[in-house]
């Protein structure tokens, strides 16, 4: 008899198998443990939303932060859903000036500057205006488009209603020229501007005529003409406020902006 009993029990903890090893299973029961359930054959996190905390969906089995927005109708104001964020968009510009401060303008829009230094950009680049720029030589600081100094691309003074460029403006053109022809793709805005004297719009077409002749002479030097973009504001951007003569030599100018 008690051969018997212990053969019924022997069949009946025989027909009890083991649960699977981790993260093997089943059933959920076998990956209750780690709050998991059970998908094909495998413990995963979740199967439906409410396996995950509050904040947290269902993603290919995963529990992940809920998106903060699924199109643009879920965000508020001028933002927009770029990959499940409310962002706002960057702000179009052509030049520097139309982006707001610690901006400059990257093909067409407002961004971060690329550089403060040279050791911020690659090790054959310098750092131009804010941005990173190719030079011809491999040493960081060295080639016709570096300037310790910070006057190559510095603000370009006209005379009172001139145009025409003197040879102090010409010998940094020159330099301007020969840092842009190492360049594979060069691309400068030249800005023309104006004091206030004189009429808005006779001052608007005289900063044009300043800026053209600054890419008229870059262009003879060799520099690609589809590179280089001319823009005025004439008197409405002052480089500094007052009616003297101080102010006004600082205002007639051009800028320069790289792109």
């Amino acid at each position: 008899m008690r051969y018997l009993l212990a053969i019924i029990l022997g069949l009946g903890l025989s027909a009890c198998p083991k649960p699977p090893a981790y993260p093997n299973c089943k059933t959920d029961d076998h990956c209750k443990e780690q709050a998991q359930r059970c998908v094909f054959g495998t413990c995963q996190q979740c199967i439906e939303d409410k396996d995950c905390k509050d904040g947290e969906s269902c993603q290919e089995n995963k529990c992940e932060a809920k998106p903060e927005c699924a199109s643009n109708d879920d965000c508020e104001g001028a933002s927009v859903c770029s990959k499940g964020s409310c962002v706002v968009p960057a702000k179009s510009c052509s030049i520097d000036q139309e982006c707001d401060a610690g901006q400059i303008c990257k093909a067409g829009a407002c961004a971060a500057p690329d550089c403060a230094a040279d050791k911020d950009c690659a090790a054959d680049q310098a750092c131009q205006e804010q941005r990173c720029v190719s030079l011809d030589s491999k040493s960081p600081g060295e080639g016709p488009c570096a300037d310790s100094e910070g006057k190559l691309w510095a603000s370009l003074p006209f005379e009172f209603n001139l145009e025409e460029l003197g040879s102090g403006a010409k010998q940094r053109l020159d330099r301007i020229a020969r840092c842009l022809t190492t360049m594979d793709k060069a691309a400068l805005s030249i800005v023309g501007h104006a004091d206030e004297r004189g009429t808005q719009e006779y001052n608007l077409h005289l900063g044009e005529r300043r800026a053209r002749a600054i890419k008229r002479y870059l262009v003879n030097l060799g520099v690609d003409e589809k590179g280089l973009s001319v823009i005025s504001f004439g008197e409405e951007r002052p480089a500094v406020e007052g009616s003297d003569e101080a102010s006004w030599s600082q205002n007639r100018r051009a800028e320069f902006q790289r792109k």
